[in-house]
């Protein structure tokens, strides 16, 4: 969403944020188990797999789960300082931030950077969340052509050279930029011959854009888990 867009209508949004949370998974808190994962599945596929369940179903309360996700979000308590969000290119990102950050007084460098840039093309980010789009007014084909991918290692790399290069500038100088990746073992449904490690790229990239590399943390999922 956009900063205004937070600024003059939060609660909707924050009540739609919370729905879209909610709207499929594989446990009762959830409003339909017809799509167990966390990606949308397709419209066919799903029809196809309730068909094969040859059960009904389930029949959920929306509003009474809706209310024990807010609540469980405010378990801590109401949040004391307000978020920020902005609609923008991470490659270009910084300058926003600090705009942004800025315009409400607030110290204009940042100490945590925490984001998982695109698995090649993995994933078409739209088509997977179509359901989510759809209950906020997004087309899912429109997102996935305002969004690229890179398709190689190296491209991988390029890019977040292109991102850290644009981030130092409003870093603090004991910042912590953590980068979450995983393995890509397959492009566009064919089988590649050997994974592809994308952190082992992301290392290389840190390091050219001028970060102290803190390290490589594996973090094992099973296959059977994986989305």
């Amino acid at each position: 969403g956009h900063v205004t867009g937070v600024q003059t209508c939060a609660l909707p949004i924050f009540l739609l944020a919370a729905l879209a949370g909610i709207l499929h998974g594989a446990r009762p808190s959830f409003l339909t188990d017809a799509m167990p994962n966390a990606f949308s599945l397709a419209p066919g596929y799903s029809a196809g797999w309730l068909g094969a369940r040859g059960e009904a179903r389930p029949r959920r309360d929306a509003f009474a789960l809706l209310e024990r996700r807010v609540d469980r979000l405010y378990r801590s308590g109401i949040p004391v300082g307000r978020g920020i969000a902005i609609d923008g290119d991470a490659r270009t990102a910084a300058a926003d931030v600090r705009a942004a950050l800025r315009a409400r007084a607030l110290p204009d460098r940042a100490r945590l950077v925490l984001t998982s840039p695109p698995y090649l093309r993995v994933v078409r980010y739209g088509l997977a969340n179509w359901l989510r789009l759809w209950l906020i007014g997004e087309d899912a084909a429109r997102v996935d052509g305002l969004l690229s991918a890179p398709a190689s290692a190296r491209a991988s790399e390029a890019l977040l050279t292109t991102v850290l290069d644009d981030l130092r500038p409003i870093l603090a100088g004991d910042a912590i930029v953590a980068l979450v990746l995983g393995s890509v073992e397959s492009d566009r449904g064919r089988r590649l011959p050997g994974p592809i490690e994308l952190a082992d790229g992301a290392a290389r990239a840190a390091a050219d854009a001028g970060y102290l590399v803190a390290g490589v943390a594996s973090d094992a999922v099973d296959p059977s888990r994986k989305l």
